[in-house]
């Protein structure tokens, strides 16, 4: 790799950073463009020059990291977005006049099932939770179980009047919960 392009990634880099990507997304990018200019010197036995690069190229890189390196579409197509964003980099400073990522098209993904815990899975789950006994991490994997929300989900729910029902109680430690989910409503008995 030229030392030319070494400084050219650099200055994509800070203008990146200046722009308010995180530092994770400059590593990942980073990753994804070395990646390409690596296959691009094997491939080709040159050094890389952004003013080469064909969207056959492209095309072909995709193919070789699916096919041959069986590499997650996801993570083709991570590599996909650095260098097209190196490239239109490279626009903007006027080092090559077009981007030729636009004319290629990202992988399709799978979509994904939303994972489930088996049977037996979901009643060790309950049985651990329920022997250490809180209260609140009971009440949190039982919503979670009944209702079928996402974790997310949850964490933005919020119970209107929780808190009035837990200052009733002076010593919230010391009580009894049973916690009864209904599609849409949350019932708490608190005995003392």
């Amino acid at each position: 790799m030229s030392q030319t392009i070494e400084v050219q990634i650099q200055q994509w880099l800070d203008a990146l950073s200046q722009d308010g990507k995180s530092a994770f997304t400059l590593t990942a990018y980073q990753r994804g463009l070395r990646h390409f200019i690596h296959w691009s010197e094997h491939t080709y036995k040159e050094d890389f020059d952004p003013t080469a690069v064909l969207p056959r190229d492209l095309e072909r890189w995709k193919t070789d990291q699916a096919k041959t390196h069986h590499v997650a579409p996801a993570t083709i197509n991570q590599r996909l977005e650095a260098l097209s964003s190196f490239l239109s980099w490279c626009v903007e400073t006027r080092l090559i006049a077009q981007n030729p990522t636009h004319r290629v098209h990202a992988l399709r993904l799978e979509k994904r099932k939303p994972a489930a815990l088996s049977d037996t899975h979901l009643h060790r789950l309950l049985r651990a939770v329920y022997k250490r006994g809180h209260l609140r991490d009971i009440a949190l994997i039982e919503v979670l179980v009944e209702t079928g929300i996402r974790v997310g989900e949850l964490l933005d729910l919020q119970v209107a009047g929780l808190s009035a029902l837990i200052s009733l109680s002076t010593n919230f430690a010391s009580c009894s919960c049973n916690l009864s989910i209904m599609p849409s409503e949350f019932t708490f008995h608190f005995s003392v």
